[in-house]
């Protein structure tokens, strides 16, 4: 007979009276989200690389490989675990675009053509989704104030609409300091990964939640599970190392998706650490901003409205 530890964790009881089972709670609610003001934003992402990176010192004496190809990149992983290696690729105009990267990007970073780079405005959301699960790692990369919480609370509403079946854990990071601070004395590997995500961060319950996250992380196809990490930049330095060291056992996991956003100051390092470039969001044109304006005039006036209808509009209800 096969033993299936995860049967061990479930609720026949609720099953044979055909309760519906809830796993793990909603993802949270950004303080800062308010849904019917939320303006569309853009996001730009820098991945044209000019052609003088194939001069490069670097690239001329073997300390970095260019691969032209997916096959030939992993060839070039393979026999050069410890070297910077780069996939380059041509599209249709014969413009050079970054695909993947293998250690540090601090040579690839000094090509990126900065006046040529791919946007993804609000109606381009099935290509940047699709573009996340061909990543795997996202990260988001701007100044504070510009709205990096609201876009990955939004984001994280859209895939749970559009793909209910994916595990999605939203974690802002700065409510979870005390857990953080259990973790720096830690060798943190793959299965501490996992443990301290389920247990601390999500909040898992004991028994059949924390055994389905678990071996779903063990998988060795990636299950429809994403996470996303906020306010990486706003938690003190005294964590970085530590989140840094989360943040790259994580991408060991059988995770789809792992998002993260950040302030500048922490681009490169986590670009390096993560091998992936970053986003950034465009800021609001003129456009957006009568938008916003007209849109939160227009609740404020539902609380105002006369003769007992005040507070018609919950305020953050979504």
């Amino acid at each position: 007979m096969l033993n299936f530890p995860i049967a061990d964790s479930l609720p026949f009881g609720d099953l044979l009276e055909e309760k519906e089972l809830k796993i793990a709670d909603s993802v949270p609610i950004s303080n800062a989200y308010i849904e019917s003001q939320y303006i569309g934003r853009t996001l730009r992402h820098h991945i044209a690389i000019k052609q003088d990176m194939f001069r490069d010192t670097s690239v001329k004496d073997k300390h970095v490989f260019l691969a032209s190809a997916e096959k030939e990149f992993k060839q070039f992983c393979q026999m050069y675990p410890n070297s910077n290696v780069h996939w380059l690729e041509r599209d249709q105009s014969g413009k050079l675009l970054w695909q993947q990267s293998q250690g540090s990007l601090a040579t690839l970073r000094r090509y990126i053509d900065t006046e040529s780079s791919h946007t993804y405005t609000a109606d381009d959301l099935e290509e940047l989704l699709q573009q996340a699960q061909d990543q795997r790692v996202m990260l988001i990369s701007d100044t504070a104030g510009m709205g990096k919480s609201t876009v990955l609370t939004h984001l994280s509403k859209q895939i749970k609409q559009k793909f209910q079946a994916k595990w999605l854990g939203r974690i802002d990071l700065n409510y979870h300091t005390d857990a953080l601070q259990t973790l720096k004395t830690e060798n943190i590997d793959k299965e501490k990964a996992i443990e301290f995500v389920s247990v601390k961060l999500l909040k898992l319950k004991s028994g059949l939640e924390i055994e389905l996250f678990q071996q779903c992380c063990e998988q060795k196809k990636k299950v429809r599970r994403v996470i996303m990490l906020n306010s990486f930049d706003e938690i003190s330095r005294f964590y970085e190392k530590t989140l840094i060291h989360l943040l790259q056992a994580l991408r060991q996991i059988t995770v789809e998706q792992l998002w993260d956003t950040t302030r500048p100051h922490l681009r490169e390092d986590l670009e390096d650490k993560l091998q992936q470039l970053a986003y950034t969001l465009e800021p609001f044109s003129e456009e957006n901003q009568v938008e916003f304006l007209t849109k939160f005039w227009r609740l404020k006036d539902s609380f105002t409205e006369p003769e007992g209808k005040e507070g018609e509009v919950e305020k953050g209800k979504v």
